[in-house]
């Protein structure tokens, strides 16, 4: 086995070093009118064509010290022609005769006269050389079959390189292989580059991207142009981007900027930081993209398709002209987001069925007035709890204290396992089981003021904790609110000692609204004398009633001492003729299914009577009660719980249950529902009050619904809204939604 030192063995296994390649000591001589032959200046010398170094340009370094040099056993058989030093001297011997001998060739034919041109001798110098000579100087380019086997060599490369060579085993490119040709005529423009991206990688105005990538092709030139290593293209790019952190993708960049560079001088900028623009940020064409979107709300639900469905139409395609092409879905996403729309649970809002029905806003607007009478004799809070204005005096008819107290009222249902469902969460944290279904409940049904919060008197409390169900306390009825309202008014008149009158206002729900056993009611009366007939079954009679201007007094039941029909109910023709309203035509008992023509009222029995004002005014049994007692009863119109302020303080209420402590035991239920109850501060609920006056205030100035609860998140500054600003919140509204009610 032969010894070569790591230099020598390293130059070897590159190809395409410039020291590789033999540099003739004189000028290179023209080409001959033979194309086969090729002159020795312009021959590229390749290791596996056979071709040795000199022994002078082997070790022509003058920092190489072979003593240093660790050897590096390699393979005499697989090196042809390497066998020791003399045979390496003897063949530069024969080498430098052969190039003197065709130097004096290509000058003598210089030398011969036109007119002898065409000679065919052998001694021709146009002629190569013949066996003889190849046979005398040594053959300097053996054929291709005379080479050693590829795969040996190969090898031989392999070991030579001693694992330097990093993995890659994507196919060369075309690049590749022109730059692994590169002979060292074209070295030179490649340390030109070197030179020039060196000084432009210190310039400091560059930013980090742009430095880094301009040093990492510097770091490739560098690797590739070093003498004494010898990586190929492909190797010097990969390990630059190796220690850069990066991978062979990086390295292919690397090997294009170069190209790049060399060719046009171009380097390889970036865009990071710079801004992209975009069609959205023509106002028009959002805004006409917003309109869409909400024509498309209002059936219900949008969809990202929506947008790429849009920008397909032939309209917007003609309109955006040269900038017209589709758009996909995850580009319609980042659109919606840009355009403050975000995909997210459905959030309940203001109930709408049935709030702008015909019977209801006729009852709202009666509500409405009301208030305005109530809102005199309020005292007027901000929203920090302050005392903003106290009413000024007036007389108010047929009561004699004038301060009136608001006392709203509501139910609201706890249930053990409402807890909170979503938070922060590790992504090793391991999934917890849950309890099935809502677990037990708690009713609260509750009085809340803005001048005390929750309505009690030290430990005496108005509210009532109802656990509801079959086998529990049962529901919560009639009975039970009228035993809690009579409590609440005992509260309410130890805490102002008579000074001020309670306003109560309940929902419009039908428990609130049923009327005592003996109330008046035609909904069930017959036609016709009924012997045992009474409201409700077992119940007691109906109540007498008045009518008329000179409020004549009417029984509903003949005397006792009736000759034919004692204690009989008089039936509604009787009691109709009575009050001298029966038509000649007749009346039926009732219309098909009472459903009335509407603006009639002597259509049938049960309409006249319905619509008698002693019928009409019949007031509920919480009324009756409420009224007894010298205070103001009324409610809520239907649908419209953003009028009652409570049903904020449930949220709050819930939010605060929600993050409370897991219970097992209804006793401590209790206690914690009781707890987040206690915890809402008093000037939370003087903010919800003022927030429940705005909207009864935009109703008294004509808004709708949707308008109403636009206004309230657009304004926050009182409980009323200025007449200025409900015409700009209307007008607001109608272009934002074009008019939707």
């Amino acid at each position: 086995m032969g010894r070569h030192s790591k230099a020598t063995t390293a130059r070897l296994g590159n190809l395409n070093h410039p020291r590789r390649s033999y540099k003739p000591t004189v000028e290179d001589v023209s080409e001959s009118e033979d194309e086969d032959y090729i002159p020795t200046s312009n021959r590229q010398p390749l290791l596996e064509e056979g071709f040795f170094f000199l022994d002078e340009d082997l070790d022509s370094d003058s920092d190489w010290d072979p003593e240093d040099e660790e050897e590096v056993e390699v393979d005499e058989e697989k090196l042809e022609g390497l066998k020791n030093e003399s045979d390496i001297h003897q063949f530069a011997a024969v080498l430098c005769e052969a190039q003197a001998l065709a130097v004096k060739a290509e000058l003598a034919k210089k030398t011969v006269s036109e007119d002898e041109s065409g000679s065919d001798s052998d001694s021709s110098p146009e002629d190569p050389p013949t066996e003889d000579v190849e046979a005398s100087m040594g053959r300097l380019f053996p054929e291709r079959d005379e080479l050693s086997n590829e795969e040996e060599v190969e090898e031989l490369l392999k070991q030579l390189r001693n694992g330097c060579r990093p993995s890659d085993d994507s196919p060369e490119t075309r690049t590749d292989v022109l730059l692994n040709g590169l002979c060292y005529k074209d070295f030179p423009m490649l340390h030109r580059a070197l030179t020039k991206l060196t000084v432009k990688s210190k310039d400091k105005k560059l930013d980090v991207f742009f430095r880094s990538r301009i040093t990492g092709m510097v770091a490739t030139l560098n690797l590739y142009l070093d003498s004494q290593l010898s990586y190929t293209w492909r190797e010097a790019s990969l390990i630059a981007a190796k220690a850069a952190g990066r991978g062979p993708n990086h390295a292919r960049n690397l090997q294009k900027w170069i190209c790049q560079f060399l060719k046009s001088g171009k380097l390889p900028l970036h865009r990071y930081g710079s801004y992209n623009s975009s069609i959205l940020d023509d106002e028009d064409f959002a805004r006409d993209i917003q309109l869409h979107l909400t024509e498309k709300a209002k059936d219900g639900y949008i969809r990202a398709q929506d947008i790429v469905d849009y920008i397909a139409t032939k309209d917007v395609q003609e309109r955006l002209g040269v900038k017209a092409r589709g758009i996909t879905v995850r580009t319609a996403r980042r659109w919606l987001k840009k355009l403050n729309w975000r995909y997210t649970r459905k959030r309940n809002g203001m109930y709408i069925d049935g709030h702008e029905r015909e019977d209801v806003v006729a009852y709202q607007k009666a509500f409405v007035s009301r208030w305005q009478e109530y809102e005199k004799r309020f005292i007027i809070y901000d929203n920090d709890g302050n005392v903003l204005s106290k009413p000024a005096g007036f007389p108010v008819p047929q009561i004699g204290r004038f301060r009136l107290i608001l006392v709203t009222h509501d139910e609201s249902t706890f249930y053990e396992n409402d807890r909170r469902k979503t938070k922060w969460t590790h992504f090793q944290e391991k999934a917890t089981t849950e309890r099935k279904g809502e677990g037990p409940s708690i009713m609260v049904s509750e009085f809340l003021t803005p001048d005390w919060g929750r309505l009690k008197d030290g430990d005496d409390e108005a509210h009532i904790l109802f656990r509801a169900g079959k086998n529990r306390d049962g529901y919560f009825d009639n009975d039970d609110l009228i035993s809690q309202v009579d409590h609440a008014i005992d509260i309410f008149e130890g805490l102002t000692n008579g000074f001020a009158t309670g306003l109560f206002l309940f929902d419009n729900a039908p428990s609130h609204q049923k009327r005592a056993m003996d109330a008046l009611s035609a909904r069930k009366m017959p036609k016709n004398a009924h012997a045992t007939w009474t409201h409700h079954k077992d119940g007691p009679k109906m109540r007498t009633t008045c009518f008329g201007e000179h409020s004549t007094i009417q029984d509903f039941y003949y005397p006792d001492d009736h000759p034919t029909m004692p204690g009989w109910f008089k039936g509604m023709e009787n009691i109709i003729r009575e009050r001298s309203l029966w038509p000649q035509r007749g009346l039926n008992v009732q219309c098909e299914g009472f459903k009335c023509e509407p603006g009639k009222t002597d259509c049938c029995c049960r309409r006249l009577l319905f619509t008698q004002p002693d019928f009409v005014n019949q007031k509920s049994r919480l009324e009756e009660l409420i009224t007894s007692r010298g205070h103001i009863c009324d409610f809520y119109p239907k649908y419209h719980c953003e009028l009652n302020f409570i049903e904020q303080y449930w949220g709050a209420a819930k939010l605060r249950y929600r993050n409370s402590p897991k219970t097992t035991d209804i006793k401590e239920m209790e206690r914690n529902v009781l707890a987040c109850l206690d915890d809402v501060p008093d000037v939370s609920i003087k903010r919800y009050a003022n927030r429940a006056a705005r909207f009864i205030n935009g109703y008294f100035q004509g808004l709708t619904g949707p308008e109403a609860a636009w206004a309230n998140r657009k304004y926050h500054g009182h409980r009323t809204l200025p007449a200025s600003v409900v015409a700009k919140l209307k007008e607001e509204f109608l272009k934002r939604f074009g008019g939707s009610k």
